[in-house]
């Protein structure tokens, strides 16, 4: 997932992916509970964007934890390895705050 918001900031909750038919939640610290990215998601900034994000306690959906972020410029990006099964159809799902402001982007991105 990737994220710009000029000059304000997203909050991400609660993400998932399972299989449609069902089944347990594919991503791993899906609410950010642990208080950290650390051991679940690789964080990039490459650009070097001001104001990237972080492990935050403020806008959280459920929980105590969300991922905060108000990239600048250039978005920075979350990524997660998961085991998927070839040929089925999965659903992904996320909860997404805005804080407002006149450029924001977000892009969820599958790949395998």
């Amino acid at each position: 997932m990737a994220f710009r918001q000029d000059p304000s900031y997203w909050a991400l909750d609660n993400i998932s992916v399972t299989l449609s038919t069902g089944g347990p939640n594919l991503v791993q610290n899906p609410g950010f509970e642990t208080g950290s990215l650390t051991g679940y998601y690789a964080f990039c900034n490459p650009s070097s964007s001001s104001a990237s994000g972080t492990v935050s306690s403020s806008n959280a959906h459920s929980g105590t934890y969300c991922y905060y972020g108000g990239s600048v410029g250039n978005p920075d990006y979350l990524s997660q390895t998961m085991a998927a099964i070839p040929n089925n159809y999965y659903t992904i799902s996320f909860w997404l705050w805005n804080q407002g402001g006149p450029t924001n982007s977000a892009t969820t991105i599958v790949s395998g």
